[in-house]
């Protein structure tokens, strides 16, 4: 069969859904991945996948640009004419939603894995939220299948008659390869602790609110130290700045590293994984890959982060905001080595249980009735 994967990045794409890409090449299908052209699209053609490049502004509000997108996914899906189009992140879920009324024989599948940074709490303007629930609205037929991370943002869309039930199915994360992610056993040459976060670095993902605790924290225990992994997002609208990001490493106890491939030896060097996010996330894939190495987690009580983090089973869930909060449950897990241990190994019990990309992988593809 011929499957379609559309995203706003082929980062994503990699990133994400590469495992998935993988399997479906090897079951014998061929899979085109439509996006626009970056640093990844020669990755997934290694995967085996035929790229095709469309153009896409991700945060440009252009309805010259955004008209062209959905005339060239009419076009794609009238000289291609697949059997499966999975469209991932917002204007290629909306848009690609309303190119596939022209080709009413396709299997439409909606993955939204979060709902974007114009509904986060902090941010969000009421004006933008309505035009794109409008865009939703007449974007989805009922036909459509939809996927969704948490059950928050399912019931959000059912809630508001964007969709109805039967529609709508819950699959938990992208997943993650447990294999690759699995922490070797390194004995400890000191006795610090460290902190790690790791994310794009866009403010709504909580690096102030890190890096004000790990001042609090560093107060009260020398014997810790934060580490910072990822870039900046200049397309986005809430990146941190490089600027901003440098001067942490005049800190003593803060090191700012560039965005890394290869997270895993990043999580391999920390104790404790953080991610104080208030963005409108589907499921952080950097929350189950800091569990699966057996790390424990601290996070905020946000829709999809609570569905990893079971409060002082595998970490603790924080308020939105609170670097009081933030810190305190830091600083207690400082000085806790034995809950460190146990934590850990909780994470990775509830990843090896509901998130293995071979469990997530088994449930999408069930959905495309290949």
């Amino acid at each position: 069969m011929k499957i379609n994967l559309i995203s706003n990045t082929s980062w994503y794409l990699f990133n994400f859904r590469s495992s998935l890409i993988k399997r479906l090449i090897v079951e014998g299908h061929e899979v085109n991945v439509i996006a626009p052209f970056d640093n990844y699209v020669d990755r997934l053609v290694k995967l085996g996948a035929k790229y095709h490049e469309v153009k896409l502004t991700r945060f440009k509000k252009s309805i010259i640009f955004d008209l062209y997108f959905i005339f060239k996914l009419i076009r794609f899906n009238q000289k291609m004419r697949p059997d499966v189009v999975h469209h991932f992140t917002i204007k290629p879920v909306i848009y690609g939603s309303i190119a596939a009324w022209f080709s009413p024989k396709m299997k439409v599948i909606n993955s939204i894995p979060g709902l974007g940074l114009s509904f986060n709490i902090i941010y969000k303007k009421k004006w933008i939220n309505r035009f794109i629930m409008f865009l939703y609205r007449l974007a989805f037929k009922d036909n459509h299948i939809i996927i969704f991370q948490n059950p928050d943002n399912m019931n959000f869309f059912i809630k508001n008659e964007i969709l109805n039930f039967e529609q709508c199915h819950l699959i938990k994360s992208s997943g993650v390869d447990i294999e690759t992610f699995n922490r070797k056993n390194v004995e400890k040459k000191d006795d610090l602790v460290r902190f790690g976060i790791m994310c794009r670095m866009i403010w709504s993902k909580g690096i102030e609110d890190f890096v004000e605790a790990s001042k609090i924290v560093h107060s009260k225990n020398l014997n810790t130290e934060f580490y910072v992994l990822g870039s900046p997002d200049p397309h986005s609208p809430d990146s941190v700045s490089y600027d901003w990001l440098q001067r942490l490493n005049s800190e003593e106890h803060l090191f700012w590293l560039e965005h890394n491939d290869n997270v895993r030896d990043f999580l391999q060097k920390i104790d404790v994984f953080v991610l104080p996010t208030y963005y409108p996330e589907g499921l952080p894939k950097s929350l189950l890959e800091a569990a699966a190495m057996k790390l424990p987690l601290i996070t905020t009580n946000t829709p999809g982060c609570k569905e990893v983090v079971r409060d002082g089973y595998n970490g603790y869930l924080v308020n939105v905001k609170d670097q009081i909060d933030l810190s305190q449950k830091m600083y207690k897990i400082s000085k806790n080595k034995k809950d460190r241990i146990s934590m850990g190994e909780n994470s990775r019990k509830i990843v090896e249980t509901d998130y293995d990309v071979k469990i997530v992988n088994d449930k999408t593809i069930k959905l495309y009735n290949l």
